[in-house]
């Protein structure tokens, strides 16, 4: 809006968000999608006392301006291997090379000092996903986090 009124528009400015279809996304209606740990997790799970992680969950177009490489800094800046969280990242490649677990790999390993066996549980879905499901993924999460 900011950028319309100072270029001159003149005419009355309206932001309209965008629409949810709220019934489609009803958390009532939708059992959790089935979400088995990956292998690094899943090796972890017995210091977790078999306890299922803390599951945190971004869904985003891949590209840089949707923030993805602050989200990851700040999960492997707060977590460790031995805290019982997960962070599963829901995307689809955006001019980029499509190896988004590679690039996802690479940022954690420049950004941490701890081994990758000591970074915390990282998951990235790309694949597509059909319509029904969508709602169930959001709801197998337990936080939803956006940069």
């Amino acid at each position: 809006k900011e950028s319309f009124t100072a270029a001159g528009v003149q005419t009355k400015v309206v932001v309209i968000g965008e629409a949810v279809d709220t019934a489609h996304f009803d958390p009532e209606a939708h059992l959790p999608l089935e979400l088995p740990l990956d292998a690094k997790c899943n090796a972890m799970a017995a210091a977790w006392g078999g306890i299922r992680p803390f599951r945190f969950l971004s869904v985003f177009k891949w590209e840089l301006r949707k923030g993805w490489d602050v989200l990851l800094k700040a999960f492997l800046a707060e977590f460790d291997a031995f805290d019982p969280v997960e962070l599963v990242i829901k995307t689809r490649p955006f001019y980029s090379s499509g190896d988004v677990a590679g690039l996802v790999g690479d940022l954690a390993a420049e950004h941490t000092l701890r081994s990758a066996g000591q970074q915390p549980c990282v998951r990235v879905l790309t694949d597509d996903l059909p319509p029904h499901a969508l709602p169930r993924l959001y709801r197998a999460a337990d936080a939803f986090v956006l940069p």
